[in-house]
Order: structure tokens, then sequence, then C-alpha cells
């Protein structure tokens, strides 16, 4: 199969826009990208991260159709990881103090000589050293993969707001380099907890020129819905069915199909224009032209 950047058809505008927001050549920091299912939203998103990795700009990708279940600390987690863990040193370490294990130890007596340690770095434990926190491998914190360990509301929240704080503080010394790129996809399945870190932290943080150099691409069926104190910083857009002309150069000059006006019209007419029907169709042709037509049956 070609990459992404070979498939791609008529989506220009878009893409172009894109670009003008990584040179910075626009205020607009954020783009929406609302379409209906079967229109390419994904095609885009990863186009777009084709691009940033063809210049070298750091970008992270959240699906929220994934399997993971994007918790708080699961969406920092995957932006830390697709940014690159090494510049990310003292938000893993602010992790591993804020999600440290309580170990509560019973005696038998009722009430009595029970212990509650919070292991930490500073902590001991049956005379021993107890670190969960920071494990060095090279230059790289290693994170304890454990969850945030608090049962109380504003407890979280603190730790969360920690948390955002060290994140933001390794984002910025990364932005002084460069611009970076956030990529959410399949918006309409975002988790309440990443949503409210989108709204209530990463956004806000851009309005309000807390952090610069960040474009953030969001595309779902449904995307945020943001007011007109945003319009500075918002490019809309949606994406079009696919014209016949743009059918064809997808069919021909990007799959290899013959260049047969009866295939294009009829492939053009099934698909409706819609790039995942159409690219599901050429797929079928050419696994058929392959197999010599062997495989019919199946």
């Amino acid at each position: 199969m070609q990459s992404i950047d070979k498939l791609f058809v008529n989506r220009e505008k878009q893409t172009a826009g894109f670009i003008k927001m990584l040179q910075g050549q626009t205020p607009k920091r954020i783009m929406l990208i609302e379409a209906s299912g079967g229109l390419g939203k994904s095609w885009t998103v990863e186009f777009m991260r084709v691009e940033c990795q063809r210049r070298g700009i750091p970008n992270t990708e959240i699906d929220f159709a994934d399997s993971i279940v994007f918790d708080f600390l699961a969406l920092l987690r995957r932006a830390r990881d697709g940014f690159g863990i090494a510049a990310f040193n003292l938000f893993t370490q602010a992790i591993n103090e804020v999600t440290q294990p309580t170990v509560r130890i019973e005696t038998g007596a009722a009430n009595t000589n029970a212990i509650n340690n919070l292991l930490g770095q500073s902590n001991t434990f049956s005379g021993s050293n107890v670190n969960v926190g920071e494990v060095i491998a090279g230059n790289v914190i290693k994170d304890n993969s454990f969850v945030i360990n608090a049962d109380n509301a504003v407890v979280r929240q603190a730790l969360q707001d920690r948390l955002s704080g060290a994140f933001f503080a390794c984002l910025a010394s990364l932005t002084s380099q460069g611009p970076l790129c956030f990529f959410f996809d399949t918006y309409d399945k975002v988790t309440v907890e990443a949503e409210a870190w989108l709204m209530g932290h990463l956004l806000p943080q851009i309005r309000d020129g807390l952090i610069t150099n960040v474009v953030v691409v969001i595309a779902g069926r449904s995307v945020p819905k943001l007011d007109n104190q945003w319009d500075h910083l918002i490019a809309r857009t949606g994406l079009d069915l696919l014209s016949e002309p743009h059918v064809k150069e997808y069919l021909v000059q990007r799959r290899g199909l013959n260049d047969d006006p009866n295939v294009i019209k009829a492939l053009f007419q099934g698909s409706t224009g819609q790039p995942q029907l159409l690219a599901m169709l050429a797929d079928n042709i050419l696994r058929s032209q392959a197999s010599g037509g062997d495989d019919d049956w199946l």
C-alpha cells in the first residue's frame, strides 16, 4: 500500500491552512474538522501528521476510537509519549510522586498497630529505602504506570492541577525550540475526563497566550462548541464528497486502475463520492486483479 500522502486528493484547502498554522502565517491555532462518517477525517489527520514528520515537527495523536479509556492521566501520558518522553522528565517525576501506592498493614489487633505508609523517595519500610519515584534509565525517568491515588475529589483535582502544571512546563520548554502539534481524532467519542482537560486546560492555555507555538487539530462527527471569543484562534472546516474528477484522480493516478470512463463513472456512482467507500471498492478491484479472479467465489 502506498503512503497516505501519495493517496491523498481534494483536501488542499485544509492542508494548506494547516501548513499556514504551522508556519505562523495566521493567528489561527486550532483547526476543527467536523464531518460525517466516511468522508476521510482520519485520512486528513494522518496526512497532516506526515506533513509534521516531513518538517521535523513534534506531534502526538489521540484517537478516541482507540480501545484505551482516556482518563486524565492516560491522556497526558499518551501526549507525552507522542512528543518524546525525554522532554517530559519533570512531568514523569510528578506522576511518580502523586501516584505512589498506599500500603496498609494490619497486625490483627483491632484498630491497633495499624500502619499506613505512603511509600516515597524519603520513606523507609522495614529498614530499607523504598523508591517508587524516579528510576533513571539513561536520561529518561521511567513512569511507574500507577494511577492517581485519591478518593477525595478536592485532593484529586489538586493533584491533576499539579500534573497539568508540570506537563505545560515541559511543553513550554519544547515549544521554545519550534512548533508542535496535537491531533485529536474521533472527538465524538471523547471521554468526560479527556474533554475536561482539553477544554479546561489545553485550549485556554493557548487562548490566553500562556503557551505558544502549539497547533491543535480536532476531528470528528462532532467537535467542541466554542463561542465567538475563540473566533480569532479557530479555523472551522468540513470535508466534501469527492467529485467525479477527483474520483478519477484517486483511482487512476493514485491507485493505478485503468482509465476506463465506464468503470470510473460506476465507482463514482457506487461510492457516492465518499472517500472511505471508494477506497474499499478500489481495494476489492485491485485484489481481484492480483489474484486473476481465482478467489471470486470467496
